[in-house]
C-alpha cells in the first residue's frame, strides 16, 4: 500500500530531522486514505520543528476542525502550545483532550497529559488545577519519575507537605540516579527543611551533573552560605548569573551577590509537622 509506504518514509525522515522532506512524503498520502489525518499531525510536527509555528499549529487546527473528537491531534497541538511556552492555549486544549477520557477509555499511558496539563497549570500560577493533574498523573502510573520530581519540587517551593515531597523526590532520585534535575530537587527539599549539609552533598552532585545550570549553581549558593562557606557561595552565584539565568532569576541572583541571604532561623522537625499537616 503506498500510504503505508509514505508514512513510513516521513515517519522515518522526522526521525533523521529532515522536516521539509518528511513533509513532502506525508503530503503525498492520499486524502481518502485512513493515514492521511495522522500525516497531518506529523506535518505540524515538522512545521513546528521549520519554526513554522502558526502553520503548525493551523494544521492541527483544521484537523481537530474535522474531528473535534480527534484526542491525539489536541495532545499534539497543546505540546506545540507548552513548548512555545503559550501556556494558556495549552492548558485550554488539554483541557478539552482530557474532557474527552472517561473511566472505560483511561489507561495508565494517559499520565503524560495530566503531567502536561499539570505543568501549563502551574507555570499559569493555577496550583489547585495543577496540583490535581500531577496527582492524577501518578494515581495512573505511580513510579513516574518526571511527575514525582515536578511535583515534589513545586511542593518544596511553596514550602507545602515538605516530607511528603520530600519522599516523591527521593523516589525520583531512585528511579534516575543520574538526573541532575532530580538529584538538585533533592538537595532543595533538605534545604527547605533545614538540613543544610546535606543539601550541599546532594546539590554539589547535581551541579557536577548539570555544570551549565544557573538555577542549580544559585541553589548551590544558597546552601554553601548557609552552611558558612561564604567565599564559595558568591562564586556560584556568580556562575549562576554568567549562565544566563531568566530575567526573574538574574534579578534575584544580583540581589544575593550584593546582600547574601537574610538570616534564617532553621526550620524545626515541629515545624514541618505543621507544613505537612497545612499542605
Amino acid at each position: 500500500d503506498r500510504a503505508v509506504t509514505l508514512t513510513l518514509l516521513g515517519d522515518i525522515l522526522a526521525d533523521m530531522k529532515l522536516d521539509e522532506k518528511a513533509i513532502a512524503a506525508y503530503s503525498e498520502i492520499p486524502a481518502s486514505s485512513p493515514l492521511r489525518t495522522n500525516a497531518e499531525m506529523e506535518i505540524g510536527v515538522s512545521l513546528h520543528r521549520l519554526e513554522k509555528k502558526d502553520e503548525a499549529q493551523a494544521k492541527l487546527k483544521d484537523v481537530i476542525a474535522r474531528e473535534p473528537d480527534n484526542y491525539d491531534a489536541m495532545v499534539t497541538l497543546g505540546n506545540l502550545y507548552r513548548s512555545n511556552e503559550d501556556y494558556a492555549n495549552a492548558a485550554k486544549v488539554y483541557d478539552q483532550a482530557i474532557a474527552l477520557l472517561t473511566e472505560e477509555t483511561t489507561t495508565p499511558g494517559h499520565w503524560r497529559i495530566y503531567y502536561f496539563n499539570g505543568i501549563a497549570h502551574e507555570r499559569l500560577k493555577q496550583w489547585d488545577i495543577a496540583e490535581r493533574n500531577f496527582r492524577k498523573a501518578l494515581e495512573l502510573s505511580p513510579e513516574e519519575p518526571m511527575v514525582l520530581n515536578y511535583l515534589g519540587y513545586s511542593l518544596i517551593e511553596k514550602k507545602l507537605n515538605l516530607q511528603e515531597a520530600m519522599e516523591m523526590v527521593k523516589k525520583a532520585v531512585e528511579l534516575r540516579p543520574n538526573d541532575g534535575y532530580i538529584i538538585d530537587s533533592l538537595g532543595w527539599a533538605y534545604y527547605q527543611l533545614g538540613d543544610y549539609e546535606q543539601a550541599v552533598i546532594h546539590i554539589e552532585r547535581a551541579v557536577e551533573l548539570l555544570p551549565a545550570d544557573p538555577i542549580i549553581a544559585e541553589h548551590l549558593g544558597d546552601a554553601y552560605w548557609r552552611v558558612g562557606r561564604k567565599l564559595e557561595a558568591k562564586f556560584q552565584w556568580q556562575h549562576a548569573r554568567d549562565n544566563k539565568p531568566e530575567p526573574v532569576d538574574l534579578a534575584r541572583i544580583e540581589g544575593k551577590l550584593k546582600d547574601g541571604l537574610p538570616d534564617e532561623p532553621p526550620v524545626t522537625p515541629a515545624q514541618n509537622a505543621t507544613d505537612a499537616n497545612e499542605g
